[in-house]
Order: structure tokens, then sequence, then C-alpha cells
């Protein structure tokens, strides 16, 4: 049994322009009057380059990679543009929807995702999206990060590239902070005219985190967990270096393996594995798997600048991470955002749709806690929504609990929520549906 768990948890997862400025037309320090302040000439070396797009590389560089010019500043398109570039890969359904995929973050890219992974529809075409900064977008040079980085900019860089391709029939599916950049693009969408048929959200976020709003995922899990694994392994945890790993080491692990949650095979998975440290068969094994979460993963170039950007002015007023493990318990080793204003909160209420929605939502989800999802609920009250709670699983539930039954969903999701109850009645994960019909306006 334990082998069995630890094994399927192992297979579960440019050219610079220059510049016409002439030598001749700078300011010459000789020519200054004795006692006079004059600034020295500027070395054309130094200045700062003006923002462009990275030169394609890798994937970026691939045939599906499509480029359209968009401006650097969506409200005063006179500033300037830059390369945005989005994936489509094309698909063997032409009666399907194209299905435009949404990242969380925010920071991260979904232009390199496999087309042929499981949790996706089979048939349709997909149309991948880099936020402006990140991916295939990365940036270098000068750039406003006050007008640039933006969930209103981000949105409208979909529908340019919407317009693009002529695309009328779609689906949004978005996860994460792809669920908040997703509501405000379907709505904006909505009101141009060319609304997604469905909108899918998976981990959702239904307004703006407050104080330690954020925390409460992580802490609720990690204190069940405790609850959960037997004395002898809670008194270890509560010592300075438990089982022989540092406090930052238990931290990162924890927060990577408690997003995931349970999946099959292996209900609440945390917990069990955790529990399995008190055997002396098992815990090497155990131990083994921590340490490769306990690697920190490499960020996405340009992340943490969208992040800085968007992150701190729009999804929370406060961002605590990384974790760390003391005394037995999970705390936040540090507070970002403190010296950025919550100047743009987002609250779904903003961006209201009528098309239907279909939630995805782990129990467990630390990253999206079940309040912020019920959150966007109420505030869509002129949608149907179809409201999927499934038992015990974290932030990507599609991809980990119901990926076996994802073909049977994408019809689902197609037939704009038609047959999701018997598909989720014939799925094994445990799941709730809740259906909130539109209410009257």
């Amino acid at each position: 049994m334990h082998a069995r768990w630890l094994s399927t948890l192992c297979l579960s997862l440019p050219l610079i322009a220059c510049s016409d400025s002439r030598d001749d037309e700078m300011p010459d320090a000789s020519s200054c009057e004795e006692g006079e302040k004059c600034d020295a000439p500027e070395d054309p070396a130094k200045r700062p380059l003006p923002a462009q797009s990275v030169e394609p590389q890798g994937h970026c560089a691939a045939e599906e990679i499509v480029r359209i010019e968009r401006p650097l500043d969506v409200s005063d398109p006179s500033a300037g543009s830059f390369s945005y570039a989005y994936r489509i890969a094309r698909g063997t359904d032409p009666s399907a929807p194209v299905v435009v995929r949404i990242p969380g973050g925010p920071g991260q890219s979904s232009s390199q995702t496999d087309r042929n992974a499981a949790e996706l529809p089979a048939g349709a075409t997909m149309l991948f999206t880099d936020p402006r900064g990140v991916g295939c977008n990365v940036m270098e040079g000068e750039l406003d990060d006050d007008t640039f980085y933006d969930s209103v900019a981000f949105a409208q860089d979909i529908l340019a590239a919407l317009r693009n391709e002529g695309i009328t029939d779609w689906v949004l599916y978005g996860t994460s902070y792809g669920t908040a950049l997703g509501t405000i693009t379907a709505s904006m969408a909505e009101a141009e005219g060319i609304p997604p048929r469905v909108v899918v959200l998976e981990g959702t976020l239904g307004r703006t985190f407050l104080g330690e709003e954020e925390l409460r995922g992580t802490t609720q899990e990690w204190a069940k967990i405790m609850e959960a694994v037997s004395p002898a392994v809670r008194e270890e945890f509560a010592t300075e270096s438990p089982f022989g790993l540092d406090g930052a080491a238990w931290g990162v692990a924890m927060n990577t393996f408690m997003a995931m949650g349970s999946f099959p095979g292996v209900p609440d998975a945390p917990a069990q594995y955790l529990g399995l440290l008190d055997d002396p068969d098992s815990s090497g094994e155990v131990l083994d798997l921590v340490r490769s979460f306990a690697v920190p993963q490499p960020q996405e170039p340009g992340s943490e600048r969208l992040f800085a950007s968007v992150g701190c002015r729009e999804i929370a007023d406060t961002v605590y991470t990384p974790y760390v493990l003391v005394e037995g318990e999970l705390v936040p080793e540090s507070a970002l955002c403190e010296d950025t204003e919550l100047d743009r909160p987002y609250d779904a209420a903003d961006w209201p749709l009528s098309m239907p929605i279909i939630y995805l939502q782990g129990s467990a989800d630390t990253r999206t806690p079940m309040f912020q999802a019920l959150a966007h609920v109420e505030r869509q009250p002129g949608a149907r929504r179809y409201f999927i709670e499934l038992d015990g699983t974290g932030h990507n539930p599609l991809s980990l609990a119901l990926v076996s039954c994802a073909p049977d969903f994408w019809e689902a999701v197609f037939a704009e929520g038609e047959g999701l109850e018997d598909m989720l009645d014939a799925c094994v994960w445990p799941t709730t549906l809740t259906v909130h019909e539109p209410e009257p306006s």
C-alpha cells in the first residue's frame, strides 16, 4: 500500500535602434563657465534601452507562435508598441470552439503547454496566452511598469489575438490568477460582442485578498495534517530540524505539496505521506520526496516584475512568502507588497458575465481557498453557475483528480453545461455539483 502511494505521486507528478541624437548636441563640460554647475556629457552606451520584445528563441520561434503589434500603453497608442506573441495549436475538430488558455501567477505563461496534455480537449484548437512581460512576451529596456503591467491591458491583448484570428466561437479556460484575468477578459469580450460560449474557472479568485486572508488556506490545511499524523510525528515537527531537514526546506516543500491536495489513489495525500514518517520501511522514500519538493522552482524571466505590479496592486494587499516551519507551525518568513499601494483592487463584481460559468474548486485548495471561489459565484448573479466542488483536492483538480474524465468534461463544457451531472456521476472522484440559476436583474 505504501509503495503504491509513493509511486502514484511520482507518476503524477533584437536589435536595438540607434538614437539619432548627435554627439555635438550633448552638453560639453569644457564649454561651461568657471564656477557654473554643468552636467557631464552623457555616455550613449549608458542610455536606457527603449522598451522592446526580446528576440524570439526556442519554442517562441516556432511556427505555431503568432505575433501582432500591441501598444505599450493601451491608453496611449502614441507611447510606442511591442511584438505580442500567442500560440495557436490547430485542432482536428472544426465544430469545436477554440479554447483560450489563461495561466495563473500572476506571472506564469502557457505557450509551452503540451497540446496533448490529458486534461485538455483533444480535438479543439487551443490558443495559449502569455501575459505581456513573460513567456514569449519577455521585454527588455525601459518600461513604464504602471501602464505596461495591468490586467486590463493583458485582457485587451487577448482580445486583439481573437480579432486577429477571426475567432467568434470560443471557450475561456483560466486557472488561479487566470480566473481573475479570465473574468475581466470575458466581460470585455461580451461588451465587444464576441463573448465566450462558456467560461471555465479552476481555483477561482473572487476578489482581492485582504490582510492575512492569503494565509488562511495554508494554515487550515496544515492544522488538518497535524491532526491526522501520529503524536510522535507531530512532536518531531516541533523540533528545530524535523527529520533532519530545516524549517525553510519544510516550508518550501509543504507549500508545494499541500497545493496538490488529494489525487487518484491517494486521498488526503499530504497527511498520508507525512503519516509514513514513523514507518521505518517508508520514511526514507517520503523524505526523498519532500527533498525534491524543497528545491525552489526557477522563476520565469520577467515574472517578478510583473508580479510586483499586478499581484501587489490588484490581487493582494500583502503577499506572504516564503513559508518556514517553526515549532510545528507553518508561518510566512516575510511579506511582500508593503511598499506598493493596492490601487487597482480586483473584484469579480466589476466584470459581470451572462454566459455559463463552470467552476472547478478543490475543497483543500490552499492557493485560492473555497471562500474566494464562493465570492466569485456570489458576484456573478447574471450567469448560470455550475459549481463543482472536488472533495479533498487542491489547486489543479482537473489535471490531478478529473483527468480520466477530461474528455467527457469538455464535451459537457462545449454543450454549455448540459450533461455535467451525468459526467460527474460516472467519474470515480467524489464531487458535489451545485447549479445557481441566473437571478433577475
